[in-house]
């Protein structure tokens, strides 16, 4: 179970960078205005190169408005990111590695809190969570909607 969560944990991070990079890509080249026509009916850019940027920045967005599974991924690399930020700031080091055996990650985990005990997260840590991955949601959204407005 914990390597199909690291699979889906590295393609949500590869989902995120191809999503911000798209949309990146859309906002700088629409900033610096190269492209006299950017949507999905035409694009006209001053060179191929932009074209080719471009063309890749839309059909990206387009499979992310359109079908959301591109966002979906997007925004679970946001949770593991954001996660993975949190727990590193909050023990000051990172986790044991995966590849690690149950024994000998349980033993890491030991020596690493030994006052630690299983089961829920305290309520105040668990509303952090929640807060910090519904602010990183509400960016995504803003981010999109603030794209795709002005191309409609």
């Amino acid at each position: 179970m914990q390597g199909l969560l690291q699979i889906v944990r590295w393609i949500s991070y590869a989902a995120l960078l191809v999503v911000i990079t798209a949309f990146g890509a859309l906002i700088i080249l629409s900033l610096i205005g190269v492209c006299s026509s950017l949507n999905e009916g035409g694009i006209a850019c001053a060179t191929p190169l932009y074209t080719l940027i471009a063309q890749y920045a839309i059909g990206v967005m387009l499979a992310t408005v359109f079908t959301g599974i591109p966002a979906l991924f997007a925004m679970l690399g946001v949770y593991f990111l954001v996660r993975d930020i949190y727990d590193r700031l909050r023990d000051g080091k990172a986790r044991p590695p995966s590849d690690m055996s149950m024994p000998a990650r349980a033993e890491a985990a030991e020596r690493a809190a030994p006052t630690a005990k299983a089961g829920p997260l305290p309520l105040p840590r668990l509303i952090l969570r929640l807060f910090l991955v519904l602010v990183a949601l509400g960016v995504f959204a803003a981010l999109i909607s603030g794209i795709v407005a002005p191309l409609g």
